[in-house]
């Protein structure tokens, strides 16, 4: 399915979850707009939301962006929303905090990859990949590094993808959304 805008990749991911308690993850956050998105669609009270972000920006440049580009200068996002938890600090040093939050039962597992960078992709999917889970995914720019990382992830583990639908930008896949099955996946769905 492709798609005019992001927001409609990010609709299918809701008609998929329809409704049902839904695990998100979202790795790189800015000021939160993607999170309060889902959060604000998805009201089934024993959904969470969880958020991993340092809000100091890019710990390196990417794409033209110098680093600290998408600072917030440690400031979160203000979400109204009990069912949400930000984890301030890199992807390494929220892991062990995150990863217990994961593993708690809910319908659907899903993880929003915003994370830009090819190293923080690459572990994001390969921590994902530990907990032997299918769930839904969506990459916010596919045609960078995200698309590499995911390409070597899908190489070392042996895992699946299930490409659902995209956002172009300039002829480019850009907002991408997919079910990803780690080899050997333990999950009845996704």
């Amino acid at each position: 399915m492709v798609c005019q805008e992001r927001e409609e990749v990010w609709d299918k991911a809701l008609q998929i979850i329809d409704g049902a308690s839904v695990t998100y993850i979202e790795f790189g956050l800015y000021e939160g707009e993607s999170i309060s998105y889902f959060c604000a669609r998805n009201q089934n009270a024993n959904s969470k939301f969880l958020g991993s972000d340092s809000f100091e920006g890019l710990p390196e440049s990417w794409a033209g962006n110098p680093v600290r580009y998408f600072t917030t200068s440690g400031v979160l996002p203000k979400l109204n929303d009990s069912r949400v938890q930000f984890l301030k600090g890199y992807f390494d040093e929220t892991w062990e905090k995150l990863s217990p939050l994961i593993v708690e039962r809910s319908n659907f597992l899903f993880v929003h990859f915003d994370a830009d960078l090819y190293s923080s992709t690459l572990f994001a999917l390969t921590k994902m990949n530990l907990l032997k889970q299918d769930y839904l995914a969506v990459f916010d720019e596919f045609s960078r590094d995200e698309v590499r990382a995911l390409s070597d992830y899908l190489i070392s583990y042996g895992a699946k993808v299930e490409f659902m639908a995209l956002q172009k930008w300039r002829g480019y896949p850009m907002v991408v959304l997919c079910k990803i099955r780690p080899l050997n996946s333990l999950s009845v769905n996704a």
